[in-house]
C-alpha cells in the first residue's frame, strides 16, 4: 500500500473509542493493499505513528481528523458531488431488492434531470393510486420534498393497497435531522396530491454508516426502517436479479461507472 493512512489517537484515548473510526481505516487499508487485507494490528501500528505528529496549529490538527486528510487520493469538491449521487443510485438499487420492485431515483438531482411535478406524475401514472395535484399553499419550488428514492411492489389485480416505500438518502452530519417518516405521514401526501393516495408509504432511511446496536431501536423509532453500511451493499447484490428479470431500477445502468470509478480510485492509491 502506497497511500499512508491517518489515524487520530484522541479517538482512542482514555474511555474513547470510535468502532465506525477505526471500521474506516481497516475498510480503507484493505481497500489499497494489494492483499486486500487488513488486520487489527494494523490500528495499534497507525496510532503509534500519529501520535508521534506534532501539529502547529489547531487547523492542522482538524485536517489531521480525517482517514484520508493530507493523502494524494482525497476526493476533490466534484468527486465528492459525484460520489453523494452514487451513494443515491445504490440506494435505488438497494431499497428495490428491500421491496422486491421497482424503484424510482426522486431526490434532487434527479438522474434523467425532470423537474418535481413531472417526475412525481410519471412515477403516480405507473402506481395509479392517487392523482397529483399541486395544493396552492405548497412550496412553489420543490427540489424533492425529502424523499429520494420511491420503490413498489405490486398486485396483479393493480388495485391500491401494495406495498409502497419512500427513503431519504442522508449522508451528511445532520442525518438523523432529515427524517422522511412524519414527512410521508401526511404532509408529502397533503401537498401534493388530490385525491390523496390511500396506501400507506412506507418510511426508510438510507445512510453510509453503520449504528450500534443499543442506539438502532431509537433510529428505528424516530426515522422509519433503515438501510446503512453493513445492510444495503447485501441488498445492492440482490438488485442485480431482479435487474435480469426486467425490474425497472432507475440509475442501475450507472452502477457500472460507480465500479469503474472504485478501481481508477484503488489505482490511484496504488500509484501514490
Amino acid at each position: 500500500m502506497s497511500v499512508t493512512l491517518y489515524l487520530p489517537p484522541d479517538a482512542f484515548s482514555g474511555n474513547r473509542n470510535d468502532p465506525d473510526l477505526a471500521a474506516d481505516y481497516l475498510e480503507l487499508t484493505a481497500f489499497f493493499f494489494s492483499g486486500h487485507q487488513a488486520f487489527s494490528q494494523s490500528i495499534t501500528d497507525a496510532l503509534e505513528l500519529a501520535a508521534e505528529e506534532d501539529y502547529k496549529t489547531i487547523e492542522e490538527e482538524l485536517q489531521a481528523c480525517d482517514v484520508l486528510a493530507g493523502t494524494p487520493v482525497y476526493p476533490t469538491a466534484d468527486e465528492i458531488r459525484d460520489l453523494r449521487n452514487y451513494f443515491q443510485y445504490l440506494s435505488t438499487a438497494g431499497l428495490a431488492a428491500e421491496i422486491g420492485g421497482p424503484a424510482w431515483s426522486f431526490g434532487h438531482p434527479r438522474p434523467d434531470g425532470t423537474g418535481f411535478i413531472r417526475k412525481l406524475t410519471e412515477i403516480w401514472n405507473t402506481l395509479r393510486d392517487g392523482r397529483v395535484n399541486r395544493d396552492p399553499s405548497a412550496p412553489t419550488q420543490p427540489k424533492d420534498d425529502r424523499v429520494d428514492v420511491f420503490a413498489w411492489r405490486e398486485h396483479r389485480d393493480g388495485l391500491p393497497g401494495f406495498l409502497l416505500a419512500a427513503a431519504q438518502v442522508a449522508t451528511g452530519a445532520n442525518w438523523k435531522e432529515k427524517s422522511v417518516k412524519t414527512q410521508v405521514a401526511g404532509v408529502f401526501a397533503g401537498r401534493w396530491f388530490n385525491p390523496q393516495p390511500v396506501t400507506t408509504l412506507v418510511p426508510y432511511h438510507i445512510v453510509p454508516f453503520a449504528r450500534p446496536d443499543d442506539k438502532f431501536r431509537d433510529d428505528v423509532l424516530v426515522l422509519g426502517n433503515i438501510l446503512h453500511r453493513l445492510r444495503l451493499p447485501f441488498r445492492v447484490m440482490e438488485a442485480e436479479e431482479l435487474a435480469k428479470r426486467g425490474v425497472a431500477i432507475e440509475a442501475f445502468d450507472e452502477l457500472p461507472n460507480i465500479v469503474a470509478w472504485l478501481q481508477d480510485y484503488q489505482r490511484r492509491g496504488a500509484l501514490a
